[in-house]
């Protein structure tokens, strides 16, 4: 979607936004009918995990209320502020928004991994 000024033919912004229903499939003849019930996304980690100790580890909270504020940036997607809508999707609560969760990586590299120093990232990405 593009949003232009009042009386304006230059873009003000444009919008793209994609739903992404984890374990959803049904998008092809030989795709079963789905169900969050049956869903066995969680069962295997996408990354293998090491039997070593961490070289650092980072803690941080964050507030009940901390969804709701990303709604701020125009994004208004129920998963993050309904919990019956969080519920159908199989989680027990709203959750948070994937680029708050990238935040508060980036927040934990910086602390624990750049001193504190945030011109030590270059660039970043996530998905």
């Amino acid at each position: 979607t593009t949003s232009y000024a009042d009386g304006s033919e230059e873009p003000l912004c444009m919008n793209r936004t994609t739903v992404y229903l984890r374990g959803a499939g049904g998008f092809s003849k030989s795709s079963p009918p789905y169900s969050f019930a049956s869903y066995s996304g969680n069962d295997t980690p996408a990354v293998k995990i090491p039997k070593t100790q961490p070289f650092a580890s980072f803690e941080d909270v964050t507030q009940p209320s901390q969804a709701l504020l990303h709604r701020l940036s125009g994004d208004y997607y129920p998963l993050h502020s309904d919990p019956t809508v969080a519920g159908i999707a199989g989680f027990p609560r709203p959750i948070l928004h994937g680029l708050c969760t990238l935040g508060f990586a980036i927040r934990a590299i910086i602390r624990c991994i750049c001193r504190g120093d945030p011109d030590m990232i270059k660039a970043l990405s996530g998905r």
